[in-house]
């Protein structure tokens, strides 16, 4: 998927205007495909700037939070759990190796209130800190594939990519239904042995490995791969991190999700 744009940017409307779309979702389409034909960074970030545009006029219309938009299959489009969040995202890679990332949040409280609309995009992803909360206008860039409704925020799980050698799985914190935003919320305890509280988790491992992080909705918790380096002497150089065959899980216990590691899924634990 290929899109990017200059800088960070933050956009929040609180209250959608109802608009009409003069080119409609074929026309999405078209731009969307002609920000695939670029050769160069600037013209690639001009074609993506064309087309968020457009598709931000388009989520301004009555069916934005329910339309389909399958004419975009390159574009992910998730609902949270209880069906008030909607996450529309998609990412780039740049001709100079730079990843980006843009992601459309539209919140629904009930069938008949208006739909809250903020997007966040980046042209330049970064591995985000785990031990500060980040605001809205300096997002890091991930595709968010789920999205867990818990107390008075949303558990945000997401993909991301920042360089050639390394990927990422990430666990985040995004408040529901406020007019402004930040990202993360001191609820983790994911070291083993260790009291120290984060913002989020960031699970960095290779490029050609595949890690499985999901939210167990029967047993309340975060299930996760266990990732190690191939050698001891390779600690914290994460583009050598993979599964060892293990599994970890995140439990919300006494105000904080709580590692407990080495689980037996086979069991009720």
């Amino acid at each position: 998927m290929v899109i990017g744009f200059r800088t960070f940017f933050f956009l929040l409307i609180s209250l959608l205007p109802i608009t009409v779309f003069a080119g409609g979702d074929n026309d999405l389409q078209r731009l969307f495909a002609a920000i695939l034909e670029q050769q160069s960074d600037s013209a690639m970030l001009q074609a993506a700037e064309n087309f968020d545009t457009a598709f931000t006029l388009r989520l301004q219309e009555e069916d934005a939070f329910t339309t389909d938009f399958d004419d975009l299959p390159n574009v992910g489009k998730i609902y949270s759990d209880d069906g008030k969040l909607r996450i529309i995202s998609w990412n780039f890679q740049l001709p100079s190796g730079l990843y980006g990332y843009v992601c459309h949040f539209l919140y629904k409280e009930s069938k008949n209130a208006p739909v809250r609309h903020f997007s966040v995009k980046t042209s330049r992803a970064y591995r985000p800190a785990e031990n500060r909360n980040i605001r809205a206008g300096a997002w890091y860039g991930a595709l968010y594939y789920a999205a867990i409704k818990h107390k008075k925020n949303y558990l945000l799980l997401g993909f991301s990519q920042y360089n050639n050698i390394s990927k990422m799985k990430i666990i985040d914190v995004l408040p529901a239904g406020q007019k402004q935003t930040s990202f993360g919320s001191r609820i983790f305890k994911p070291y083993p042995g260790s009291e120290k509280s984060t913002y989020r988790v960031v699970f960095e491992y290779n490029n050609i490995a595949d890690m499985n992080l999901k939210y167990d909705n029967a047993k309340r918790c975060f299930i996760f791969d266990h990732l190690s380096p191939e050698q001891a002497s390779l600690k914290g150089l994460y583009q050598y991190y993979g599964p060892d065959f293990s599994i970890d899980a995140l439990r919300f216990k006494k105000k904080f999700w709580t590692l407990e590691e080495d689980i037996d899924q086979r069991n009720n634990f």
